[in-house]
């Protein structure tokens, strides 16, 4: 929702200052989950039932996703069931039934554990990109700009990804790297053309300008959506800010 700000303006000055802002109103926050395993098999395990806890980071830029997960495993029922490289799919809509995938992972291992409620089953794992963590390279660019750049970096480094969601740069970079890692590639790419990139569920890198696009469906609210918040200095809220005018 939108507002508009009408400021007082002090004697003398015939006007009135109108600033748009921006209000944000939280929807009713009622999660509806679910957490599906799919083995090099294609069998399929919707374990949403037995979920305790399950958590995933997607990150732009800096890395690529993970997450972990942990399973009521009171019965011994996925013990050995899988050892890793599986699919993990997690399903979330607020109200709704769970049907849309916010995030693709592949298992990288499984272990037992025993609390004081029963025996669990922790599994952790990458996002779906993994394998472009694990490839090197060796290229070197002239003048080129960096949609270029990493359009044919995919096609020469990577199997079975796309980039439909590059953005067209202007600027032209010369970049040189020898036996280095592809994610590491990509960092120094941003950088220079600063520019931010990830990859989707889909196995699709998305690169535009940093900051320049708008969010328009979701916000991070204080007070409904945030478990914690860390890292942005010392609370100064009852601190006020004098400025006199002469």
């Amino acid at each position: 929702m939108q507002v508009h700000d009408m400021r007082e303006i002090p004697r003398g000055i015939d006007m009135i200052q109108t600033e748009e802002v921006f209000f944000w109103v939280p929807k009713p926050y009622q999660p509806k989950i679910k957490v599906e395993i799919t083995d090099s098999g294609s069998v399929t395990t919707d374990v949403t039932n037995d979920v305790i806890s399950s958590e995933f980071r997607k990150m732009a830029t800096i890395g690529i996703g993970d997450f972990r997960l942990k399973l009521n495993n009171a019965a011994g029922q996925y013990s050995n069931r899988w050892a890793g490289g599986e699919t993990v799919r997690f399903y979330a809509n607020n109200q709704a039934a769970a049907t849309t995938e916010r995030f693709e992972g592949i298992l990288d291992y499984p272990k037992d554990t025993f609390t004081q409620s029963g025996q669990v089953l922790e599994i952790e794992g990458r996002h779906i990109s993994a394998s472009a963590t694990e490839v090197f390279v060796t290229a070197s660019y002239d003048a080129q700009t960096a949609d270029v750049i990493i359009k044919n970096l995919i096609d020469t480094f990577l199997t079975g990804y796309t980039y439909t969601n590059v953005a067209t740069f202007t600027g032209t970079l010369s970049v040189r790297w020898s036996n280095k890692p592809f994610w590491e590639c990509v960092k120094e790419l941003a950088y220079l053309a600063g520019a931010d990139i990830y990859v989707d569920d889909n196995k699709d890198f998305h690169m535009f300008a940093e900051n320049s696009i708008m969010n328009n469906d979701e916000a991070v609210v204080e007070g409904a959506m945030p478990v914690t918040l860390t890292d942005f200095g010392k609370d100064t809220y009852f601190k006020k800010t004098k400025v006199r005018v002469a």
